[in-house]
């Protein structure tokens, strides 16, 4: 994993356990059942990952848990939030530092 995507995984799980404990067991256990990965997913698709969450919780706490995760790594997101403005702005983060998404 290249250090950009640990950033975002790391940033990611900091970011799931403030939201509370249970919250992220029900992600982590959900991904592995329906995609066998773990949150590490964020890092190498995050359009699949915003997917999941939109399928788990819904459209808006989607959108609170990465609105969270954008301004926790500084990254700037075209409003409105939408899931497509998130992942757009998540793979320019991932791009602008090399990795290709």
């Amino acid at each position: 994993m290249g250090l950009e995507k640990d950033i975002l995984v790391k940033t990611a799980n900091e970011v799931l356990q403030s939201l509370g404990p249970y919250f992220k067991e029900a992600i982590e256990a959900y991904l592995r059942a329906k995609y066998n990965a773990g949150i590490d997913l964020i890092g190498d698709d995050p359009e699949e990952f915003y997917n999941a969450l939109a399928v788990l919780f819904g459209e808006f706490a989607t959108n609170v848990f990465f609105s969270k995760l954008l301004s926790e790594l500084g990254i700037k997101v075209e409003y409105p939030l939408t899931g497509t403005a998130i992942v757009r702005s998540l793979k320019t983060y991932l791009d602008s530092r090399g990795t290709i998404c």
